[in-house]
């Protein structure tokens, strides 16, 4: 497979029209009040595979490197990278919600990591078919940044695949997407 962008930006509405029931009632979601909005735009100087959620001219999009779009083939694994950005826009009310106060760095990452995969759960995906999808692209996806000095808080690839996992055994025993944040988050002693 490869990046098709009209595919990309119709799962990016589905994703933010979800999250808009899921954490915020049906209003916008958005970023200390400035919207996140459906603008994936292509960085054609940034050499590293990479995405970031960035500030455009009507709110939060997704600057992905071109590197990106030739490097990560698998359109789930697109999709959930993307679905991780926007999930940092997210962040903060999803923690209000979970009633998770005071966590920053890597607790940053795992929760982008655990929204984008309970958004994608909520639009079809099943939770194998990520895991699949997040083992094959791994690489690109996960393990690039353990070479790149954008690395910052990234948990290792095979322990954000393992967190999602987890997220889905917990959300099995009939907890809601919150009550499995904070016990997932709580096992790994950051709550």
């Amino acid at each position: 497979m490869s990046w098709k962008p009209a595919y990309i930006r119709e799962q990016m509405r589905r994703f933010l029209a979800l999250a808009s029931k899921e954490f915020y009632g049906g209003g916008t979601p958005n970023w200390d009040g400035t919207n996140l909005v459906v603008d994936i735009q292509i960085d054609e100087n940034d050499m590293t595979v990479n995405a970031n959620l960035s500030p455009f001219g009507g709110g939060y999009g997704v600057l992905v490197s071109e590197l990106f779009t030739l490097m990560v083939e698998d359109q789930i694994a697109q999709v959930f990278v993307l679905g991780h950005e926007y999930g940092h826009g997210m962040t903060e009310t999803v923690m209000q919600a979970a009633g998770l106060t005071n966590l920053s760095g890597p607790a940053h990452e795992v929760i982008a990591d655990l929204i984008s995969a309970y958004i994608l759960s909520r639009m079809g995906i099943a939770p194998d078919q990520l895991v699949r999808a997040l083992e094959t692209a791994k690489e690109h996806v996960f393990n690039t940044h353990a070479n790149q000095q954008q690395a910052g808080h990234h948990p290792e690839g095979d322990d954000r695949i393992s967190y999602i996992q987890t997220l889905n055994v917990i959300m099995e025993g009939g907890h809601t997407f919150p009550q499995a944040l904070f016990l997932l988050l709580e096992q790994l002693g950051c709550s």
